[in-house]
């Protein structure tokens, strides 16, 4: 066992006497040398149940996680460990070795106390106490688990536990390998590498019909022959209890005491290690490493945005001021608002991808859920905002959208805050999904429905009572709906169609112009006003009745669309927390 930097200690509530506590803390230090601390695991088994097969037993499937009773029939169980003991001691690096299926990582959830108290036979101790509960989380510990060493990795190494199919096959120093496997009558030969030697001879006899049982019963008589040998290495017991032990390491300044004042019975351990702070911060740095060894991401990304930006500004290129170019603004800006949320999908693998060291990480509480989701959404927030720029820099002078430096500032904006909105539900899907290609089809089918009650296929005030709700909770409709009120709701000076303009798309379009004229003074006389060519007869806020956008402003807009991205960061948060488990039962 490797004890890497500080366990925090925190001494809180209720003590009357500081001073009774300061002498019982000097006593302490002054009663010897500091007590070594020792992990011990004695005789762990853990099994788990054997389901039938797919299609009536035809098929194998994977075995059940749920614990076969003790007692039950050893046909149908199989054992993942099986009477598993040893020790790893402070200031060694104790490290488990075997091939894949030995039990390594089951070991390590039991220590790590990833299994159901219930299901788990044996005792887990930390100087002959029971560890678990606070205990345990607080406690820092490295177990390393290991394939192939190399000699110099060896050479560093304390101690030594060889797994084979869940039983003991050796336990003991490195330099017990050669002793052992001579008794056993396979020497290892000189200039071998003596775990290399152990793995291969471990995997050889479990290719064959015995097994590797003749090599575990072994151990047991070499173990139980050679105890007597290592009596001088024997740790010392403490006469004192694990709390008083802590204290007296807190005093010496081995650990670090947390705040608050108490007596030494009362001493708690903290959950977490490190402050959230720090947590964050940790988490940031290594998710922009991660990134960084892989610019090719971020780059496909970019290009997908400026292609589509490309090709929407080629087709929609310079509208003008018409009754057609508002129809091929309000397509321009409905494909542009969708393509911002389906570009987010690529976020979906990322948490996928992630989520068996996330599980791994937060099952001994290396770090708080919160601190993951902060750090997530910091990673992912820059290249957001080179995307946005880059679409909106693509698209509104080519399309010639109007309103200048303000306007082009806000559609920048709201690109950015579609985004936003977008990742967040990517990622609080991934979350929901655990398989990417299933998650792509609900990202998909959601996105279009969310596309087709924005607003754009049918008006507001035309949607059906009993699917109203779903309009207002669309991802699409409030950026939609706020980069019309950008283009069209800059005043009445704007015109969108003059005189004969209003006929184009009716019977009377077609009609010679001299036609048309005398149409447009016979509704200019019933209007009892006078009607030319070169009157206005659709302006920008008519644009707006007319599509039913006029609910909410478009930095109302702005905001909701923005508040949907932290709403779904927030529900990403519950999901893990209430949902990502990883306790073995």
């Amino acid at each position: 066992m490797s004890n890497s930097g500080h366990i925090a200690v925190d001494v809180v509530g209720g003590a009357n006497d500081e001073a009774e506590r300061e002498r019982e803390l000097e006593l302490l230090v002054s009663a010897g040398p500091p007590v070594p601390y020792t992990l011990s695991f004695t005789d762990l088994s853990y099994r788990v149940r054997q389901g039938r097969g797919g299609l009536m037993g035809c098929l194998p499937s994977r075995a059940s996680n749920r614990l076969a009773s003790m007692d039950a029939p050893p046909a149908n169980t199989k054992a993942l460990l099986d009477g598993i003991s040893g020790e790893a001691r402070e200031g060694e690096l104790f490290a488990v070795m075997g091939a894949s299926g030995s039990g390594k990582s089951t070991l390590v959830d039991a220590l790590a106390g990833r299994i159901a108290r219930d299901s788990l036979r044996g005792h887990v101790t930390l100087n002959g106490e029971p560890l678990h509960g606070s205990r345990l989380r607080a406690i820092s510990a490295y177990v390393m688990t290991i394939h192939q060493p190399s000699a110099r990795i060896l050479g560093i190494l304390g101690r030594l536990l060889l797994l084979s199919r869940g039983r003991t096959v050796y336990a003991g120093t490195p330099a017990g390998l050669k002793p052992f496997f001579a008794e056993f009558g396979a020497p290892i030969p000189d200039n071998e590498n003596p775990a290399e030697f152990a793995l291969d001879t471990i995997r050889e006899r479990e290719a064959q019909p015995q097994g590797t049982g003749p090599l575990a019963d072994f151990n047991a008589r070499w173990q139980a022959t050679h105890k007597a040998m290592d009596g001088t290495n024997a740790k010392r017991v403490s006469p004192m209890t694990l709390e008083y032990a802590i204290a007296e390491s807190v005093a010496r300044g081995k650990l670090v005491a947390g705040s608050g004042t108490g007596t030494v019975s009362e001493l708690q351990m903290p959950t977490y290690a490190n402050p959230m702070a720090v947590e964050v911060w940790v988490l940031i740095k290594r998710a922009f490493t991660n990134t960084r060894r892989m610019p090719e991401l971020f780059g496909m990304r970019l290009g997908t945005i400026m292609v589509t930006g490309l090709i929407l500004a080629t087709i929609f290129l310079r509208l003008d001021d018409t009754p057609k170019g508002v129809q091929e603004r309000l397509g321009f800006f409905a494909m542009g608002m969708s393509t911002m949320f389906y570009v987010c999908a690529d976020a979906l693998p990322v948490f996928v991808q992630e989520r068996h060291i996330y599980l791994r990480e937060t099952a001994h509480n290396a770090y708080r859920r919160a601190s993951y989701v902060l750090a997530n959404a910091v990673v992912s927030f820059p290249p957001l905002v080179a995307l946005s720029v880059a679409f909106a820099v693509t698209t509104f002078f080519a399309v010639g959208l109007a309103g200048g430096a303000s306007s082009f500032l806000y559609f920048a904006l709201i690109i950015l805050a579609s985004l936003w909105a977008g990742s967040g539900f990517v990622t609080f899907l991934s979350a929901v999904v655990p398989h990417v290609m299933l998650g792509y089809t609900v990202v998909v089918a959601i996105l279009a429905y969310f596309l087709l009650f924005s607003g754009f296929f049918i008006n507001r005030d035309r949607i059906p009572a009993y699917w109203i709700w779903f309009h207002y909770i669309s991802l699409v409709k409030y950026p939609y709906q706020a980069v019309l009120q950008n283009e069209f709701g800059g005043g009445a000076t704007r015109c969108f169609a003059r005189g004969t303009q209003m006929f184009d798309g009716t019977p009377i379009g077609g009609m010679p112009e001299a036609m048309k004229m005398k149409v447009l003074g016979a509704i200019g006389n019933a209007l009892g006003t006078r009607m030319t060519s070169q009157t206005c007869v659709l302006t920008g806020a008519d644009v707006l009745a007319q599509q039913a956008v006029t609910d909410l402003g478009k930095w109302m807009c702005l905001l909701v669309t923005a508040g949907f991205g932290f709403f779904f960061r927030a529900l990403f948060y519950v999901v893990l927390l209430v949902g990502s488990k990883n306790k073995r039962k």
